[in-house]
């Protein structure tokens, strides 16, 4: 609740880098997003993926989700 007791529009932004996916900063990663009524997903992986394999624990053949719900206050 707002002190002033009225509703309020506010954007945040939040991010997330390509290091989180990868292990080794060579790598590239690809993208993809998604909006809905109740969420944005940002979703990654690497563009090229070795089965069964790790790069500084780090797995090379994962997507990796990033969601954040969409709230009205």
């Amino acid at each position: 609740m707002s002190t002033d007791g009225e509703a309020h529009n506010i954007s945040m932004y939040s991010d997330i880098t390509g290091e989180f996916i990868a292990g080794n900063t060579t790598q590239f990663a690809q993208w993809n997003s998604s909006d809905s009524e109740e969420y944005v997903i940002l979703s990654m992986r690497l563009q090229v993926q070795q089965a069964f394999t790790e790069i500084d624990n780090h797995a090379q053949d994962a997507t990796e989700y990033y969601s954040l719900k969409k709230v009205n206050f």
